[in-house]
């Protein structure tokens, strides 16, 4: 069974009390303040009926028709939630065709307009003022309806996103958020689940997160996926700075990882976190960790005991400090857990979550890493960094790593392994395989590898890192960090030709992309991904000098973004993947534009896929494409151009908006129309063309008649139309498509042409009709 992190809405936090704790700035105890808002104690004395009341929260708007509203007994006289019983009516104000595409694709219609019966509200931002200023309370009974809502949304949430939403309610009251910043969150219930949305909506405004607007569908007791995300976006003029991936935490610049491992997969870490504040008035922070591990304690610096809050199935906790402190500061907290974060495969271990094992604060911030493993005898750990320390103590294997370049993640493989070292000119690969395999393959392995490198250096500069290792990785996926490819057992299993090749350097090309030239956020991390699909097939066009199979890569993607095919023949997913059943059932490019990258899974996870990796290594080849001098069958300015962009950004997060400077640069003329249409469109076009060859005066000529169709009548098209002729001899020319019909004549030519090739090289994604 895979294991994944439960993707909070908000940030995900997780409860063990410490003797020790620290106090809100009214003096109170955040663990008492937490303890008594998972009471969900409504009082009788704060009961208004309302008729007509509005609610403007950025982009939402919340209007109450009719009914009562029911304040949560107050903590610390701070009140954080209410729950309204009646007639309401929620809209959500769209800021762009893709959203409005997206709550479409969900709720079945272009704009968000849904009636509620019931909603629950939690808020720590300025809500609580307004209702208290706007409305009347007085003495009534509260319904059970009341308290068993507020028990349901907070119990969804943590159960099933991994999000306690009071930790982060008493975590933004402990730093004092004031000025509207905090959250606000409505769970709105429609009794008749008639409607789309089938019973519940979630609508959040949130100051801690870049796209601080939020819409989520829940399903309950929906198999295998239960919230879907329909909206998210930045609200218009708004003061909140939306380039930082969350507000109100701190950043962690280096970590000191010492974990003890056992044969049955559980674990032991002491972790040492270093850490600067990013903001003032800070005395809590969220962080990110497996959901099936436990916190056993939290010390300061100081070596006090820290409060936290952990609570079962959270993929996180929030840990409480002594005092304030302000931008700019610097700390270090030491965390001590446990859990079972490795599952046995065959021979060897899995690492369950490879990015989470250990505590996370933001979207994949960058550190530097001091690592100490311990290790059961005959047993080995392979770590991302560089080893300089391997000792024993009794029967235990102590080995010491040191990851000095800050890197957004580290893992480690955990077996028995053999290794092949091989050197080549200017690099030693250590290749590590189960037990079972032969050195066969390691060497097969280490050769596409070394093949796969020397292409990217030539295209892209030199081996960014100083070693490089090439670990086994039970199960199916692989991952790749810099100086260390950690690849799917499949990869080291029956050898076949032009199906291995891709899949070895897509990861061997994350080298670069992905770790040299990082992605700012989940919009833009198709730059990675479809940058390693293309490439991995481009180095194995070179490597196998096989443009047959480069094709056949190519047809792969064409098929399961337009037919819904066999996915994978990129990948090699011939023998794992997504199923024919799977691809049947997804939407496909309906799901949304390259841009929405992992949103497009919310509903299908093979949508993410095709969409992130195959549409957009396939832009990666319509750019080549165009960029092609077709006389001389040269690359170089396509080359010139991922080289430029792989200089500009070493080191950096880049944007698309940046790839879009860098093409706009080396195509010498304004790209945006590319990118319109690619990256934040998701029409395809449909070509049905018809050709023939006349005899003239002048010689002979081809005539070309081309219709485009299903997509906007401003669509704009380059496509490759080749002229062979009977000594082989051909001539390609990029046809500019500009308007729904055109009527293209080649030549004259001396002799008479034997074929004309529309849409040559596959050069644009299309569907041909002849």
């Amino acid at each position: 069974m895979a294991h994944k992190i439960k993707t909070a809405l908000l940030f995900t936090t997780v409860l063990l009390t410490a003797t020790q704790v620290a106090k809100c700035q009214s003096g109170h105890n955040p663990i008492f303040f937490y303890e008594t808002l998972k009471e969900h104690l409504f009082e009788p004395a704060r009961v208004a009926d309302i008729s007509g009341f509005s609610l403007k929260k950025k982009a939402g708007t919340l209007n109450f028709k009719e009914g009562k509203l029911y304040l949560l007994k107050p903590v610390a006289e701070k009140t954080v939630a209410a729950v309204f019983i009646g007639k309401g009516m929620f809209h959500l104000s769209l800021p762009n065709q893709i959203e409005r595409a997206q709550a479409l694709r969900f709720l079945k219609a272009d704009s968000v307009a849904q009636p509620f019966t019931a909603a629950y509200l939690l808020f720590s931002d300025e809500t609580a003022m307004e209702l208290q200023q706007r409305l009347q309370f007085v003495q009534a009974k509260v319904p059970e309806h009341v308290s068993q809502l507020s028990k349901k949304v907070t119990q969804w949430m943590l159960k099933e996103r991994g999000t306690n939403l009071f930790s982060r309610i008493v975590s933004d009251l402990t730093n004092d958020f004031s000025g509207g910043q905090g959250l606000f969150l409505a769970a709105l219930e429609q009794s008749q689940e008639r409607l789309n949305f089938h019973k519940y909506l979630i609508f959040t405004t949130d100051s801690r997160v870049r796209e601080n607007v939020g819409l989520m569908q829940y399903f309950p007791h929906r198999a295998k996926k239960d919230f879907y995300t329909v909206n998210s976006f930045a609200a218009k003029n708004d003061n909140t700075d939306n380039h930082l991936a969350h507000r109100g935490q701190f950043a962690i610049r280096h970590y000191e990882l010492d974990t003890k491992v056992q044969k049955n997969g559980k674990a032991e870490v002491r972790a040492v976190l270093h850490l600067t504040a990013i903001s003032d008035r800070l005395q809590a922070t969220p962080l990110t960790i497996f959901d099936e591990v436990k916190i056993d304690s939290v010390l300061s610096a100081q070596g006090d005991t820290l409060a936290f809050v952990k609570e079962k199935d959270e993929a996180g906790f929030t840990v409480f400090f002594n005092k304030k402190m302000a931008a700019g500061d610097t700390t270090e907290i030491t965390v001590c857990y446990s859990g079972k974060i490795l599952e046995r495969i065959n021979e060897n271990y899995l690492l369950k979550q490879s990015l989470h094992w250990y505590p996370r604060s933001g979207y994949l911030n960058p550190a530097t890493y001091q690592l100490t493993y311990r290790t059961p005898d005959k047993m080995q750990v392979l770590s991302v960094g560089k080893k300089i320390e391997e000792r024993r103590e009794g029967d235990i294997q102590v080995t010491r790593w040191k990851q000095e370049t800050p890197v957004i993640g580290i893992a480690f493989a955990f077996g028995q392994f053999d290794s092949s070292q091989f050197d080549f000119s200017d690099l030693s690969i250590q290749v590590y395989s189960a037990k079972h395999r032969s050195k066969t393959i390691r060497e097969s392995i280490a050769g596409d590898v070394m093949a796969s490198l020397h292409f990217f250096q030539n295209m892209l500069g030199d081996f960014p890192y100083p070693h490089l290792q090439i670990i086994e990785r039970p199960g199916q996926n692989s991952n790749s960090y810099p100086g260390a490819i950690f690849l799917t057992s499949v990869s080291f299993g029956d050898y076949l030709d032009g199906v291995m090749e891709p899949l070895r350097a897509h990861e061997m090309s994350h080298q670069w992309w992905g770790n040299l030239v990082g992605w700012q956020s989940y919009h833009d991390q198709w730059l990675s991904e479809g940058m390693a699909e293309y490439s991995g097939a481009m180095a194995t066009q070179f490597i196998l000098a096989d443009d047959k199979k480069f094709f056949e890569v190519l047809a792969g993607w064409r098929s399961d973004l337009l037919e819904k095919g066999h996915i994978g023949i990129s990948n090699g997913l011939r023998l794992f993947g997504f199923s024919l059943s799977a691809l049947s059932r997804s939407d496909g490019l309906q799901a949304g534009p390259i841009w929405l990258g992992q949103r497009l899974g919310s509903k299908y996870p093979v949508d993410y896929y095709v969409n992130v990796y195959e549409k957009g290594a396939y832009v990666f080849h319509m750019l080549r494409t165009m960029l092609r001098d077709f006389k001389t069958g040269d690359d170089s300015r396509f080359l010139s151009m991922l080289k430029d962009f792989a200089h500009k950004f070493k080191g950096r997060r880049a944007r698309t908006e940046d790839f879009e400077q860098i093409v706009t640069e080396h195509f010498q003329r304004d790209m945006h129309w590319f990118f319109k249409q690619w990256i934040y469109g998701t029409h395809v076009p449909t070509y049905v063309y018809d050709s023939k060859f006349v005899n003239s005066a002048e010689g002979y000529k081809a005539e070309l008649k081309i219709e485009q169709k299903d997509v906007p009548t401003s669509f704009r098209a380059m496509i490759p139309v080749t002229i062979s002729f009977k000594n082989l001899e051909t001539e390609t020319t990029l046809v500019e498509m500009t308007s729904q019909n055109k009527i293209v004549q080649f030549g004259p030519f001396s002799e008479k042409p034997q074929k004309l090739i529309f849409n040559d090289y596959h050069g644009v994604l299309a569907r041909v009709k002849h």
